[in-house]
């Protein structure tokens, strides 16, 4: 059904809506985590009270997203209104999700709700490999190039704790996670959400009725993960108190990369005689097969750009070849036998043509075909932190009970 809804109608939808939940849903989802605390630990992260709500119209079709985590202490929350006129178009865009180079896609009819699934297209594979992602690792399920397909729904549709993977033109990941989403087809009646008291007490059901079925969420880490985000906001932090920082809440980088053992700060001392110093690389993280690589933290934000010089010979800059040269040198020391030698006998670590990898910067700022760039000319794979921090938490949304 298609139908127009001017700018002053969408702003009262908004605030109605809002307003409505504050009085018939996350109140009474407050009170239920303190008379059952148990329920506070599966909840879901929107949930009693959401970071933000982001609410969304277009002709046919009214989102209501809840987005985590929550904050029991604080019962406020930002609301963003969205208004979508492009048709076809209508939920990607309002996730802000560019689809459009993805071959090959498959729209799939998946009933609702649509709950602790992980839908992965393009490269997204790909690019999860090169994370050292452990798929056998995740209590979600997985959809393979395939996408749901809203555009003929004829009743409301719930998700819940959903991530849309995805790779963009230069193949760089894209991570699009829903902690919990209704979709409302229009009527007759027009966008209409909620009814009445009944139909909000199906949603609280729902709602904690999920809950139960999964723990998309671990209340700890992501205080963890909070706290870093602060950490590398704040201007003039340094790569030790990064460094640090890992060392002391191993679980992130653990996330980011399905590694157990990380190695921080391990001395590399050299087994001969040499006048180079002994070496100490920030992170040396186990893989499957028992084998380290080498990973170092750099700054949040480069002090020149990356990549330099004109299209037809571009070339990575002094600041990005200082950074290659240091795990090129810890990378020197794993080539010699005797040291490798010593390594496992002192310290128990395998270590055999380790990949190197730097973690640094903002993809806004170096973005994913620059770092093909340097990655094809320099053998480094450069992660940004903006996706080491995607990363994580999509793996903290991942964890379901068993």
């Amino acid at each position: 059904m298609s139908l127009e809804i001017s700018q002053t109608d969408f702003e009262k939808l908004i605030n109605g809506i809002a307003s409505r939940l504050n009085d018939n849903v996350f109140p009474q989802l407050a009170r239920l985590c303190e008379v059952d605390y148990r329920l506070r630990d599966t909840l879901n992260p929107a949930f009693p009270f959401p970071k933000e709500l982001r609410i969304g119209a277009s002709s046919p079709f009214l989102f209501v997203e809840y987005v985590g985590p929550s904050v029991e202490e604080d019962p406020g929350f930002k609301v963003s209104g969205i208004e979508l006129l492009r048709a076809g178009k209508e939920f990607w865009d309002f996730l802000g999700m560019d689809i459009s180079d993805v071959k090959d896609l498959k729209f799939l009819s998946i009933p609702s709700p649509i709950n602790n699934i992980s839908f992965l297209i393009g490269d997204s594979v790909d690019r999860l490999c090169d994370y050292f992602y452990d798929f056998t690792s995740v209590g979600n399920d997985f959809v393979l190039n395939g996408l749901p397909d809203f555009s003929e729904i004829k009743e409301p549709v719930l998700l819940y704790n959903v991530t849309f993977l995805w790779s963009d033109k230069q193949g760089g990941l894209k991570v699009r996670h829903v902690d919990f989403m209704e979709i409302f087809p229009a009527n007759d009646e027009g966008l209409v959400y909620h009814g009445n008291e009944a139909s909000f007490a199906a949603l609280m059901r729902c709602i904690v009725t999920l809950s139960h079925q999964s723990v998309p969420y671990h209340r700890e880490a992501h205080c963890q993960l909070n706290n870093f985000i602060q950490l590398v906001s704040v201007e003039g932090t340094s790569e030790q108190e990064i460094t640090k920082f890992i060392q002391e809440h191993p679980t992130l980088l653990q996330l980011a990369l399905g590694a157990h053992d990380l190695n921080p700060q391990t001395e590399l001392v050299w087994q001969y005689a040499t006048t180079e110093k002994d070496l100490k690389p920030d992170f040396m993280p186990t893989r499957m097969d028992g084998y380290v690589d080498i990973l170092d933290f750099k700054l949040p934000h480069y002090k020149s750009k990356p990549v330099v010089g004109i299209l037809a010979r571009r070339q990575p800059s002094f600041e990005i070849d200082s950074a290659v040269a240091q795990v090129n040198q810890y990378r020197r020391w794993c080539e010699q036998e005797v040291n490798r030698k010593w390594l496992k006998k002192t310290k128990s670590i395998n270590v055999l043509a380790p990949q190197k990898i730097i973690i640094g910067g903002q993809s806004t700022e170096f973005t994913a075909e620059e770092r093909q760039i340097v990655k094809n000319d320099r053998d480094v794979t450069f992660f940004t932190y903006d996706e080491f921090i995607n990363m994580v938490r999509f793996q903290l949304y991942r964890a379901r009970s068993r």
